[in-house]
């Protein structure tokens, strides 16, 4: 007669941990991918968002009180934690007078990391939007929006940082390290000078520069813009 196969067979011990350990190097080769990627599609989504209600807040200024970014940004912020938009015409004031759950820091030298360090941020690699010099961040009054994103502002220029105080604190820049100041071009916006951000942990960071005063006509009379081409890629890209 036949012997009836033992159903009771199954791995042995080394089949298991052979096993184990060809899950275990797939898994620590893709996951830091899989995670890096998670957070470049964050910082995207939440810059978009950010710089959304920042347009926001210049289109009701100019509706409730009769100026924009442009107009303020010719002032430089009086008392940047109380301006009052019915009072001067600064950058502060619209932000006070329109953005809900809005609170002011201080100057961007007084700010910590949660290790403790002081808050610094790094131009992109090769170069990025840094009109004052290694970004001086004592010169940025910095405001923490109600979606987590930090706005610093100076006179007319500033930044978001969609990161909050955490790391990394780099500009944002192109695939190609070519990261072009915008300027103040008028016409269409979608001029990028070949500039692609990829979903990267070395291109997709948490740094936006931004403008308070380009002028871009009646299509955008907020006033509101990115200021390198890395910045204008991430927001007109769908992804």
């Amino acid at each position: 007669m036949k012997q009836m196969k033992n159903l009771n067979e199954g791995f042995t011990l080394a089949e298991i941990l052979i096993t184990l350990g060809i899950i275990g190097v797939v898994a620590a080769l893709t996951i830091p991918t899989l995670i890096a990627n998670t957070n470049s599609a964050k910082f995207r989504s939440q810059f978009k968002k950010s710089f959304s209600t920042l347009k926001q807040a210049g289109i009701m200024s100019q509706a409730q009180y009769g100026f924009d970014y442009k107009d303020a940004a010719k002032n430089a912020c009086v008392a940047p934690a109380t301006d009052n938009p019915e009072n001067v015409m600064t950058i502060c004031a619209i932000f006070n007078g329109t953005l809900k759950g809005i609170s002011y820091l201080g100057k961007g030298d007084t700010l910590k990391t949660p290790d403790g360090s002081a808050y610094t941020i790094k131009t992109a690699p090769n170069g990025g939007y840094d009109p004052m010099g290694e970004y001086t961040i004592d010169k940025y009054n910095m405001y923490a929006l109600s979606d987590g994103s930090l706005v610093g502002i100076s006179e007319n220029i500033g930044f978001i940082d969609v990161n909050g105080l955490n790391l990394p604190n780099q500009e944002v820049s192109c695939s190609d390290g070519k990261v072009v100041d915008t300027g103040f071009k008028k016409g269409n916006r979608n001029v990028y000078d070949g500039c692609i951000v990829p979903n990267k942990p070395s291109n997709m960071t948490d740094i936006f520069p931004i403008r308070f005063d380009t002028d871009y006509g009646s299509i955008d009379r907020e006033n509101i813009a990115p200021a390198t081409n890395a910045v204008e890629f991430v927001l007109n890209s769908a992804k």
